[in-house]
């Protein structure tokens, strides 16, 4: 027998619970569960189902691009390209996106965020060339314009003080996405084809945002206002060393995301088989921002970032050395667990500089300038693999990550000594 849960909400709002249609059961048993946990004030649980949601449909790109590759006929550059310019289209607003953050209730902006992602996969299902490919794809990166700096903003926000912990969990649910696509996606496709995959994720996600719009009306976030006094020259000169190390690993993530698959297919790996491994990789280093969570409750962002991305850069070096198809994908664990686990840190010493009252237009246009910076990397890559070799792909993030790392030093040596901002 059919038994709907029962929200602790239903008498609150039995308008808007009240049950009319045999089969909108499902979908309004949904709603209510999503709101009652959501009324509770798990502030963080939310943020982390966007950013699944968001995580999952952006990489469905990377984990389908040798099929894409073989069906339109694509070269390397092409390849870079079609990471390139949707991730463009997605950072180019977002200092909007994030006032609109700072203004506007997150149900709507989430409304139109997952209304946009769905579309454009579906769309990406039913292209016949690249071109229309291509526009799908920045259709999908206008929808996820609105999630970072949402996302953020309110996590940052809400849980001042402790944000290196919520927003550690918060990126692992994005990173929770990153296997699922490669290995689910992969399966999939084998069995309907891409196409099919793609209007079936499209629709899924068009459904996801109505659920997610009614169950978030009623969200409230903590804003401390008033907690941060400081000028805009102090401002700018605080922030931006850690922005150009944002945006060196930005780059570094976007190229490794872009050519694992293609270089561990390079060095003897069939499609599925690098598909399935580099999902494995994926699941193994969700580990990295959970612990990231719970050890790390603060301060001393930028001296782990500059540990993180030294390893990064020998390991990088090692990759490129072995050209192993056995080994190469054991290094590629720890470059994974600890790229993933370097972002809490460097968002948590951006958000300790940022006015709450402005957080998300702050950071939106961070991640704007980061972002941008970062999306212009795999298509460089991508040039320098046709023209040299696909071995070169490391050694670029390995130059990187070295840059990197010099800057985040020089960054801690001169704010080491300063009490973090009270939020």
């Amino acid at each position: 027998m059919y038994t709907p849960f029962k929200s602790p909400l239903k008498e609150q709002y039995p308008q808007r619970l009240h049950i009319r249609v045999i089969h909108s059961k499902g979908l309004l048993n949904c709603i209510c569960l999503l709101e009652y946990v959501f009324k509770r004030g798990s502030i963080w649980i939310y943020a982390s189902i966007l950013h699944f949601i968001n995580d999952f449909i952006i990489t469905l790109i990377p984990a389908i691009i040798l099929v894409l590759r073989s069906e339109f006929s694509l070269n390397y550059a092409d390849q870079g390209l079609l990471m390139t310019i949707p991730t463009l289209i997605a950072i180019i607003p977002q200092t909007f996106t994030g006032h609109l953050a700072d203004r506007v209730h997150v149900s709507r902006i989430i409304l139109v965020c997952t209304m946009l992602l769905g579309f454009g996969t579906a769309l990406m299902g039913l292209s016949q060339n690249f071109n229309q490919l291509l526009i799908s794809a920045c259709i999908v990166g206008l929808g996820a314009s609105f999630t970072h700096p949402t996302i953020y903003s309110i996590t940052s926000s809400h849980y001042a003080g402790l944000e290196v912990r919520y927003l550690s969990f918060v990126s692992a649910a994005g990173d929770v996405s990153l296997p699922m696509v490669f290995a689910v996606t992969e399966a999939l496709t084998e069995m309907v084809g891409w196409r099919i995959i793609m209007l079936c994720y499209g629709l899924t996600t068009i459904s996801m945002s109505i659920i997610l719009y009614k169950a978030s009306l009623n969200i409230k976030i903590t804003r401390k206002v008033g907690g941060r006094n400081i000028s805009n020259y102090k401002l700018i000169k605080q922030l931006i060393k850690p922005l150009i190390v944002l945006g060196i690993i930005t780059s570094c993530y976007r190229i490794i995301l872009t050519f694992t698959t293609t270089y561990l297919n390079h060095i003897g790996l069939s499609i599925e088989w690098a598909n399935y491994i580099f999902a494995v990789i994926l699941s193994i280093s969700i580990m990295g921002p959970v612990m990231t969570g719970i050890l790390l409750k603060g301060g001393g962002g930028m001296r782990i970032v500059a540990l993180e991305m030294t390893i990064i850069s020998t390991l990088s070096i090692a990759v490129t050395l072995s050209s192993n198809p056995t080994l190469t994908p054991i290094i590629l664990v720890p470059i994974w667990i600890l790229i993933l686990s370097v972002w809490p840190p460097i968002y948590s010493t951006i958000s300790r500089s940022l006015p709450q009252e402005h957080m998300g237009l702050t950071y939106g246009a961070s991640l704007t300038f980061t972002w941008a910076f970062g999306s212009i990397w795999p298509y460089i890559a991508g040039i320098i693999a046709d023209t040299y070799s696909i071995n070169m792909i490391y050694l670029l993030v390995a130059a990187l990550s070295i840059v990197a790392v010099a800057i985040a030093i020089t960054y801690g040596e001169r704010f080491s000594s300063e009490t973090p901002p009270t939020q």
